[in-house]
């Protein structure tokens, strides 16, 4: 074990049920902390709206659905203040498209604690706000950029500068 500790959130309630299963059977309770909720730009009540119901499915935010709950969303600078996680060493984003959501609710973070690294799987439209933001407003450089099997995302690496 090399001692690292994880913060996971998963608002779709199928896929915390296979967290909570995973982490149960690799005998993880005390290396991973489960948030069964949205990670966003605000704190505060949101709309989730189910892409697919099938367990182990990608689920959409903002996506069109037949299904759609409420469910509670934190930005990551909240939880960091309301010390429910701790300063993040390495973050990864794949929000299937929430991911500019994701990162504004981080500022306090990359100002206070910046984390070593950044990997975030966006959209190619969204690719050049995201580099631009994260290198140019916080002091992160591209370290690896991976074009996906779908070629309409890709996955960037930050590393601090």
């Amino acid at each position: 074990s090399l001692g690292a500790k994880v913060a996971a959130f998963e608002p779709a309630v199928s896929n915390f049920y296979l967290l909570l299963k995973n982490v149960d059977l690799n005998c993880l309770k005390y290396k991973v902390k489960l948030f069964p909720f949205v990670i966003s730009e605000y704190t505060g009540l949101t709309l989730f709206v189910y892409k697919n119901l099938e367990l182990g499915s990608t689920h959409g935010l903002y996506w069109g659905g037949n299904v759609q709950s409420f469910c509670y969303q934190y930005t990551l600078d909240d939880l960091l203040k309301g010390n429910y996680i701790k300063p993040p060493d390495v973050v990864l984003i794949d929000t299937d498209g929430n991911e500019n959501a994701v990162l504004c609710g981080m500022s306090y973070i990359f100002l206070n604690c910046p984390p070593k690294a950044i990997q975030v799987e966006c959209s190619v439209e969204n690719l050049f706000n995201i580099k631009t933001w994260i290198t140019g407003e916080y002091g992160y450089k591209v370290e690896k950029e991976t074009v996906r099997d779908n070629p309409q995302f890709t996955n960037v690496l930050f590393v601090r500068k």
